[in-house]
């Protein structure tokens, strides 16, 4: 057994994070469970690892692992690493040792071997405990060092109680989207268990230090990262984070509805759940209502396709279209007309417009087709949806956003990106945040 002998205990307390698998369970199981998982949660949360909480640290395992008790059956593995704390404008290197709890299991699983390999990343728990140390008291506080402890620093037991700077202590696991449980929910048993009731399959997600920095950067700011890197998490935090108005857009319907539960469950989490709220839009949607129709016919691929094939023409109708979407109409900045000017079609670089170079007068004559045929059908493709909303913005009729977030931001055309920027009500754009694939 083990006891400071240092200073008094920060009045500091530990973040408690949750694995997804956890997560889960929580949610699935009964109110009489939870209540006994919070109160231990609790006490770990406010370092009070002695008494009935009866920490434990597993030795044999190929990792610190801690058990805490919950019941006289029942047992939580956690394990600590050290990941940022807020305010991160101001204080970017700031850090403590977070509480990773890892899985609720019944006591003998807990002390012989873990059966249990519910997820890939907690094999290392999947090993024989061949002993166990008690812990009355966890590290003085969850930034502490050796220098803080005070005693006897060579007892081989420190380097698991006090992961400091010095050492090389596990940081928070990057492929792992951990759940922090607010310190509201930890405090009211009754708070604990909405969180659970009324979460939905995300809560609000652990980021990792380089998300932190990011979130914390002042716009204008680029993100691109590949699919699962976390950008929409980002997003989603910085719309959490907005004090006042804020936009989510995309293209993918898909991931508007994502990013909107996401948002609702953050803001469960925080407790947030009165005040102004994100706007969340498709483009599609975002350019109908700046419109003053009440309906509008909007030109579609299987539309142009169907129309480009009637007219005979061999040229492929997928790269065409997307020649007169991204290229003659989409690099087009001018308000006042649809599309670029021939000249400046035939002057743009093989690198800009890599399609059609040796066909470009052939591609003018269609798009100039085109665009009659839009009129005489009276429908609008999205690039003349964009240009009409701008307009709208540039007289001062349409609406802007503090914050403003735009996902998936490779699908964009020059014109809608600058469509985008204009969406926002700070001139210096502070507020703009695009993420895209790379």
């Amino acid at each position: 057994m083990l006891r400071r002998t240092g200073p008094e205990r920060s009045t500091e307390r530990f973040p408690v994070l949750l694995h997804p698998d956890l997560y889960g369970r929580l949610r699935e199981c009964g109110k009489i469970a939870r209540a006994a998982i919070w109160k231990t949660l609790s006490r770990l949360r406010e370092g009070l690892w002695g008494g009935g909480t009866r920490v434990k640290r597993l030795r044999g395992v190929s990792r610190p692992v801690y058990e805490a008790r919950v019941d006289s059956g029942d047992r939580l593995l956690f394990t600590m690493a050290r990941a940022p704390l807020p305010p991160l404008d101001t204080e970017p290197e700031r850090s403590a040792v977070h509480l990773q709890v890892w899985d609720w299991v019944e006591h003998d699983d807990a002390e012989r071997v873990a059966r249990r390999n519910r997820s890939p990343e907690a094999e290392f728990l999947e090993l024989e405990t061949v002993e166990q140390f008690e812990i009355d008291e966890p590290p003085p506080h969850p930034g502490a060092t050796f220098a803080e402890v005070g005693g006897e620093t060579s007892d081989p037991l420190l380097q698991y109680l006090l992961p400091p700077e010095e050492l090389d202590v596990a940081s928070e696991e990057a492929a792992i989207k951990w759940y922090l449980v607010e310190p509201g929910a930890l405090a009211d048993e009754q708070e604990f268990q909405r969180l659970f009731d009324e979460g939905g399959d995300e809560l609000e997600l652990k980021l990792s230090r380089e998300q932190y920095r990011i979130l914390a950067s002042p716009g204008p700011l680029l993100v691109a990262g590949s699919a699962g890197s976390g950008k929409t998490a980002i997003s989603v935090h910085r719309l959490a984070a907005a004090p006042s108005s804020a936009l989510y857009l995309s293209y993918s319907p898909a991931l508007v509805e994502h990013a909107r539960r996401l948002y609702s469950d953050i803001a469960a989490a925080r407790g947030a759940g009165a005040g102004r709220k994100p706007d969340f839009f498709t483009f599609s949607d975002l350019y109908r209502s700046f419109a003053k129709e009440p309906e509008i016919l909007e030109m579609t691929e299987p539309l142009f396709q169907e129309w480009f094939r009637r007219a005979g023409r061999p040229l492929d109708p997928a790269l065409v279209w997307e020649e007169l979407r991204s290229i003659l109409k989409g690099a087009c900045l001018a308000l006042d007309r649809p599309m670029l000017h021939e000249a400046a079609y035939y002057e743009l670089g093989k690198k800009r417009a890599p399609l059609f170079v040796d066909e470009r007068p052939e591609i003018w004559r269609i798009a100039q087709r085109y665009q009659e045929w839009l009129g005489e059908e009276g429908r609008y493709d999205r690039i003349d949806l964009c240009r009409r909303a701008f307009s709208e913005i540039r007289q001062g009729r349409g609406r802007t956003w503090d914050v403003v977030v735009c996902d998936e931001v490779q699908d964009l055309t020059e014109l809608e990106v600058a469509f985008v920027l204009a969406l926002s009500s700070r001139p210096d754009l502070s507020g703009v945040l695009l993420t895209g694939d790379t």
